[in-house]
């Protein structure tokens, strides 16, 4: 199973520029097959903050069968979250 957690919190640009990359690559089916959580950081102990190393946002960790493979921290494009899907979806 793949995973995309984004980690973002109320009124941060950057996060919802990445909101509706998101979006629009869930509606080209770039996104097919990828559970995505969505998780508010302001939401977030500080315990969770530390066990995903989480210090700024927005974050996007892709996840395979629970492991990290991939995160991209802070604002990026569509093209990059593409490339860690595709980085996620390999088998090694």
């Amino acid at each position: 199973m793949i995973e995309l957690a984004k980690f973002s919190r109320p009124g941060c640009r950057p996060c919802v520029a990445i909101s509706h990359y998101i979006d629009e690559l869930k509606e080209t089916g770039a996104l097919d097959g990828i559970v995505i959580a969505h998780y508010n950081t302001d939401n977030l102990s500080e315990e969770d903050l530390a066990k995903y190393k989480i210090s700024s946002v927005p974050v996007l960790l892709f996840k395979r069968n629970g492991l990290e493979i991939t995160r991209i921290t802070g604002m990026t494009d569509q093209e990059t979250i593409v490339d860690c899907v595709k980085m996620a979806r390999e088998e090694r």
